[in-house]
């Protein structure tokens, strides 16, 4: 554009210089020419700055075309490193609930053995309470037999007593199984809560361990403590 504005002003200071000086046809004849060469002079430099145009454009072309590879790259490599932390923390919870899993089932088999057993002896107690009235129904005539029921029915009185006390156990451990599960569950939902808090803070990038391991903690403790069947049942357990 300067080049341009240098040329016409050289053409109108030419021109005004010519017009004193010879006949108005050579004038004119003259200043076609000269209109010629700024002409081609125009176009030379449009040519000129398109072809610079396009060399820029190409260069921003490719710049642009280097700078999404580099994003992709760094997406690519944060996304790995997120998958990397997370499956971490996903197995180790998984291996978690697997263990919990397996006291769990253990606790429930051993549920079912004991009361298979109070049941057993419940059809004892039944047996030994019958007998008992029986024996209480011919007591007049068979004192001694009275005595001998006496003492079974305090025998029996013991094991009913201690079948009780083992009902309660059980009771106690179907309890302490429930609230494993319930302490399992406010772990899983503190957890994903962490997760999601921490890639909120970094705009959807992978959390980090210590950030990541604090965040958990909060989380899985505010579910704890605001988990009224939780509370109620640790409670429970402690009376």
């Amino acid at each position: 554009m300067e080049l341009l504005r240098c040329a016409d002003t050289w053409v109108h200071a030419e021109q005004d210089n010519f017009e004193g000086s010879f006949p108005h046809a050579a004038v004119k004849s003259d200043r076609l020419q000269r209109f010629d060469g700024v002409l081609k002079q125009r176009l030379d430099s449009m040519r000129f700055l398109a072809d610079q145009q396009a060399k820029l454009r190409n260069m921003f072309d490719e710049r642009r075309a280097r700078l999404k590879e580099d994003q992709g790259r760094d997406v690519a490599a944060l996304k790995q490193l997120e998958r990397g932390v997370v499956d971490a923390e996903l197995a180790r919870l998984a291996s978690i609930q697997a263990d919990i899993a397996d006291k769990e089932q253990q606790c429930i088999e051993e549920t079912r053995a004991r009361q298979s057993w109070i049941e057993g002896q419940q059809m004892q107690v039944d047996e030994c309470l019958r007998a008992v009235n029986a024996a209480k129904e011919v007591r007049a005539v068979h004192s001694a037999a009275l005595v001998a029921a006496g003492e079974a029915l305090a025998a029996t009185e013991q094991r009913a007593a201690e079948l009780r006390a083992s009902a309660a156990d059980l009771e106690a451990r179907g309890r302490a199984v429930e609230l494993r599960e319930v302490a399992l569950r406010c772990l899983e939902a503190g957890w994903e809560a962490a997760v999601a808090q921490c890639r909120a803070k970094r705009d959807g990038g992978p959390p980090r361990g210590q950030t990541l391991r604090l965040a958990a903690e909060d989380c899985i403790a505010a579910e704890l403590l605001g988990c009224d069947r939780y509370l109620s049942q640790l409670r429970e357990s402690i009376h």
